[in-house]
């Protein structure tokens, strides 16, 4: 079952989806290949987020229990830190939902299709 923030995130992007649906049915901007564009991108952001972000969490529960059978150690602790550090995931996920939003807005402001 799902936590509270993830059931807030999840009900935020779907108000998202859903306004934006239905100001596209409010013109005719369905008919328009920007909206359809940007709904396409939206989908990408969501998709590369679930998949990226469940691993680096998966990777976090993994080295937290480590190093939380070692808390005594302070080497486990150094260990923690570093392959925390080392993990790429944080940059992946801030590139994809800061391109992907820059993409949304350059549709929705200038709508070039």
């Amino acid at each position: 079952m799902p936590d509270n923030n993830t059931r807030n995130l999840r009900i935020t992007y779907l108000l998202i989806i859903l306004t934006g649906a239905v100001a596209g049915f409010m013109s005719t901007w369905w008919k328009q290949a920007w909206m359809w564009s940007a709904l396409g991108v939206m989908i990408v952001i969501w998709a590369v987020m679930r998949r990226i972000g469940s691993q680096y969490l998966y990777a976090v529960d993994a080295i937290a229990d480590q190093a939380l059978k070692n808390k005594g150690d302070e080497s486990a602790l150094d260990k923690f830190r570093s392959e925390l550090k080392a993990r790429r995931e944080p940059e992946i996920m801030t590139a994809t939902s800061v391109i992907g939003m820059l993409i949304i807005l350059w549709l929705m402001m200038f709508k070039p299709f």
